[in-house]
């Protein structure tokens, strides 16, 4: 199955989903899902449910302009988030949509390490040009330096990952709180 395909079915698949959150039985005959008189219970408790997808090749940020409630793309810089969402908001508009401004989120991977080789590699196979730590800041003092240059550019949810896991769940979530909470609104 070639990109174009993948997208065509997640595409219909996205507004299957959201039709079986919604309503009490769907019937749905389309070019690639069918299903008969389905119910799906029990229903999600928020209506509608809101679909944040993710994504940076320009045929995703058009598919978050057509298709999504918010964006939370991966392993971007900030400038690759300014572009984005301009990008996304641009899309949406062309559909007669508006996205809300609030709905711009990224989840940040951090580290308290170099990054490991690994990890490099990969980055690299993604995006050759990138200096890994513009993606993954090095201790908690540059990830609240990221977090503060994303919501210049408009970001204001985040998930913060650490790329190792912790020893201690517990003592990282109280770190990461005391080195981050006071930047929640």
């Amino acid at each position: 199955m070639d990109r174009k395909d993948r997208a065509a079915w997640f595409d219909e698949a996205l507004g299957l989903m959201r039709r079986l959150w919604s309503e009490d039985r769907v019937t749905h005959r389309g070019e690639r899902f069918h299903i008969e008189d389905v119910a799906l219970r029990p229903k999600p408790v928020q209506q509608p449910i809101e679909v944040w997808l993710g994504g940076q090749a320009p045929s995703e940020l058009r598919r978050v302009g057509r298709l999504g409630d918010g964006w939370l793309p991966s392993f971007c810089t900030v400038d690759d988030v300014a572009t984005g969402w301009a990008a996304v908001t641009a899309a949406a508009e062309a559909q007669g949509r508006a996205i809300d401004p609030e709905h711009l989120g990224t989840l940040v991977t951090y580290s308290y390490a170099d990054i490991p080789d690994r990890v490099r590699e990969l980055l690299a196979l993604r995006r050759p040009d990138l200096d890994p730590s513009d993606v993954i800041p090095i201790g908690l003092d540059a990830l609240r330096t990221r977090l503060v240059e994303l919501t210049s550019v408009g970001a204001s949810k985040f998930v913060v990952v650490p790329l190792e896991e912790p020893a201690d769940w517990t003592a990282e979530l109280a770190a990461v709180m005391d080195a981050l909470g006071d930047l929640q609104n």
